[in-house]
This record gives C-alpha cells, sequence and structure tokens, in this order.
C-alpha cells in the first residue's frame, strides 16, 4: 500500500511538472535568460519570509495551488499603476497578483517555482500591464511612432506614448527599443495601443553619450527623485497627471506628514497628496494606522 501511495504521490507530481510546462508554451510573455515565462494570477496569502501561496485563477491552472519562492536579487516586485518597485510585505493576503514564473518548479505537494516579476496593487477592473519581450519593432519615417510584436502580439506605439526606464535615469525613447527587450507595456482597455512602456535596464544596451538628458521619475540610493526635460532635478510641488507630488530641496520625493505655509498635507508611501477623508488612529504604541 506504501508503495502503491508513492508511485502515485510521484504521478501526481510529474504531471504537475508538466502540466505547468505545457501552459509555459500555450500562454508564454516574456523571455528570461532564453527560458519562456508564465503568466499567472491569483489571490496569494504570505507564507514565512520569502514565499507566497497563490491559488491560481487563471485558466491553464485554475484552482491548482502553487508556491513562490520570493529572491530580493531575482524577484522584481512592481505597482501595477505606477511601475515602482515594492515591498513583499506591501502585498495583503488574500489580494490577487500577477506573477510571471517559469516552466521549471518542483516536485512536491504543492509546487514551487520562482518568480522573475510580482505586478500587484491591482484596483477593480484594471487593464493590468504585460511583461513582454520585443520580438521585432517597426518604425514610421520619422521614428516617433510604430509598431512592435511580442508572440503572436502587436502593439501600437502612438506619438505620445510615455517611455521610461527602470531605476534609471537614462533618457530613452521609441528609438532606444530593440529586438530582445523585456518591458513592461501598459494599453488602452480595449485595445493593444500602447500608453506607457518601462524597458528593463538588464535587457538595453548601454546608453550613448549623444542621448539627451535624463527625464522624469528616478531611483536613486533608495529615493525617488525626478529630473525635468534639461536634466535638472526638480523640486516644489509636481503635478504628475493629476497627482501631486512634493520633492524637497534635494529633489527628494516626500512621504507622510508636511507642513507647508501653515498648511499640513499628507504624503502616501507612494508619494501621492492625500485628497480623500482618511482616518488616523493610535494604536497602543501610539503609532498611527490609517483608515477610511
Amino acid at each position: 500500500m506504501k508503495k502503491l501511495s508513492k508511485t502515485l504521490l510521484a504521478c501526481f507530481c510529474m504531471a504537475t511538472i508538466l502540466f505547468i510546462g505545457t501552459a509555459a508554451s500555450a500562454n508564454a510573455a516574456v523571455s528570461n535568460d532564453g527560458a519562456e515565462q508564465l503568466k499567472i494570477y491569483g489571490p496569494v496569502t504570505k507564507r514565512g519570509d520569502n514565499q507566497l501561496s497563490m491559488m491560481r485563477n487563471d485558466s491553464y491552472g485554475y484552482g491548482q495551488e502553487l508556491i513562490l519562492n520570493i529572491s530580493d536579487q531575482h524577484t522584481r516586485i512592481l505597482d501595477a499603476v505606477t511601475g515602482f518597485p515594492t515591498a513583499l510585505d506591501q502585498i495583503k493576503d488574500g489580494e490577487t497578483v500577477y506573477a510571471y514564473i517559469g516552466p521549471a518548479v518542483t516536485m512536491s505537494l504543492p509546487p514551487i517555482g520562482n518568480p522573475t516579476m510580482i505586478l500587484c496593487n491591482i484596483p477593480a477592473d484594471y487593464k493590468v500591464p504585460e511583461y513582454i519581450t520585443i520580438d521585432s519593432i517597426t518604425l514610421n519615417a520619422d521614428k516617433t511612432a510604430g509598431t512592435l510584436t511580442s508572440g503572436d502580439t502587436v502593439y501600437d506605439l502612438p506619438e505620445g506614448c510615455t517611455y521610461l526606464p527602470y531605476l534609471t535615469r537614462n533618457y530613452i525613447n521609441i528609438q532606444s527599443l530593440a529586438p530582445g527587450n523585456n518591458c513592461l507595456v501598459w494599453t488602452e482597455p480595449a485595445s493593444n495601443r500602447v500608453t506607457k512602456l518601462v524597458l528593463f535596464a538588464d535587457s538595453s544596451s548601454t546608453p550613448s553619450e549623444d542621448r539627451l538628458p535624463p527625464f522624469g521619475w528616478s531611483k536613486q540610493d533608495k529615493n525617488w527623485v525626478y529630473y525635468t526635460k534639461d536634466g535638472s532635478l526638480f523640486t516644489g510641488w509636481l503635478n504628475d497627471n493629476g497627482d501631486w507630488y512634493y520633492l524637497n530641496s534635494d529633489g527628494i520625493m516626500q512621504t507622510g506628514f508636511l507642513t507647508l505655509d501653515g498648511k499640513t498635507y499628507y504624503l502616501q508611501e507612494n508619494g501621492k497628496m492625500l485628497t480623500t477623508p482618511k482616518t488616523f488612529r493610535p494604536d497602543s504604541s501610539g503609532a498611527l494606522t490609517i483608515s477610511n
């Protein structure tokens, strides 16, 4: 009986491996060091210091539990709206996240995999950005717009699309993109028309000296700063797509309570100024928590 149980367990584990591998071939989205990545999603709960347990809701693994091993060096955790990095402890139990993971998982129950990307803080009915590898790119005559392909999907790159480098101050534009680049793309709700693209430095070439000055948000020494189009650091109040941020005299984005000219503001963890009512309650230690 014990021998039969072990045999059934081994068969189940192998079936799980094959299932995930087949799903990766059917739903591959991005290449990482030559290995295809599978997009999966579902609610997660914390399991230990560096693990999440996901109950998969994607069609290729619906109802399957999968343990996600989180690595400080190999797993990016990003806010799905801003594209900014966030911490594992900011993910709440029961929150639905998207993850990109290779087809290889451990032969265990439940299986364990190593994600390269996790997207969290996803609003209801929000079109989550896609983590893709560029297969080809075509530009128009003046090289201000074009299209790119990733797998079977063609993405439209219109004039006015926002291009951002990930955690660097390098200026990029549509001409910075090349086959083999990994990037996140935000698209309009009912189309593949790209509104914002974040290019990851590990898949882009070293910028040449004749590039334009840096522009936009950049993370430096764990602080967020904002470069103007002339390459200088922005200071003071910044309106970015309708949201207000405050950057101090050193150009560093501020969070928490801020008092200026006799008025007090609250800047959330992502730097956005709070504009809706919130209640701040002290706990037994005096630390404030926020509730609606």
